[in-house]
């Protein structure tokens, strides 16, 4: 194998995905009849060593990520300017977060310049993967299997009043396995619901294109437009370890 030229596994699996949409734009059928023919590329895994906690710390972490969640979620859906103030305190666990965030520079296109669009897309994208991240702690899911979750596949569980929604996992072999939350998490959940919600009017139809009732999706900025992303994806590999750098970066100091 040539691995200077070779391909990584999440760029392999990105063009399998996008193969497998033209295919079925072709044949007028369902993405998922095409898939199911073929052996899926599997996409490199999340590096997690820095994300392994004790039960406290494990608390810790969700109050870090749906923090930042929240923060960015008003911030958009409010038309907030930079910078963002990341400020919350959580006695009990000795967190003390008070950071500014300028953003990124607006990235220039021959289409258009400082638009919510270029100044926006990345700052979307960390509010899903703190998000997926919150969802994968209260669930236990292995967080390759939250990829292909869909967003309206979610019902109540009368014992519990929480919300279930079953995924297919390789190693069941391709059998349903549940990812559940319980009734303390809703909240949480429906602030989410209302902010991809509200994140999705801000595209065309063919934009959306078929990955839109994704739960956790990542939308292409303009440098991965011109690596061919030209429509919203599930959530990748590479878009959580760009969390992860991000947050590590910003708040590790406070852990």
């Amino acid at each position: 194998v040539d691995k200077k030229n070779s391909l990584s596994s999440s760029y392999a699996s990105s063009l399998q995905c996008t193969l497998a949409y033209v295919i079925s734009i072709a044949l007028n059928t369902d993405i998922s009849s095409i898939l199911i023919r073929s052996k899926t590329i599997q996409q490199d895994s999340v590096d997690e060593s820095q994300w392994n906690h004790s039960e406290y710390d494990i608390e810790s972490f969700f109050l870090y990520n749906i923090s930042i969640f929240l923060t960015i979620k008003k911030f958009l859906m409010e038309g907030g300017t930079f910078p963002i103030s990341f400020n919350f305190k959580y006695d009990e666990y000795k967190m003390d977060c008070n950071l500014s965030y300028e953003g990124v520079h607006s990235v220039v296109t021959s289409e258009k310049t400082e638009d919510w669009y270029d100044k926006h897309e990345g700052l979307a994208n960390k509010a899903i993967a703190a998000f997926l991240f919150c969802f994968s702690c209260v669930t236990a899911a292995n967080r390759s299997s939250l990829f292909s979750i869909e967003s309206d596949k979610f019902e109540t569980v009368p014992s519990t009043q929480g919300k279930r929604t079953f995924t297919r996992k390789n190693r069941a072999k391709g059998d349903e396995v549940p990812i559940e939350f319980g009734v303390d998490f809703l909240p949480h959940f429906k602030e989410y619901i209302e902010f991809r919600s509200w994140l999705l009017t801000k595209y065309s139809e063919d934009f959306l294109g078929t990955y839109r009732n994704n739960l956790f999706i990542y939308i292409p900025n303009s440098i991965s437009k011109r690596r061919g992303y030209n429509n919203i994806t599930p959530i990748t590999v590479n878009a959580l370890n760009s969390y992860k750098t991000w947050f590590t970066t910003n708040f590790i100091d406070n852990w």
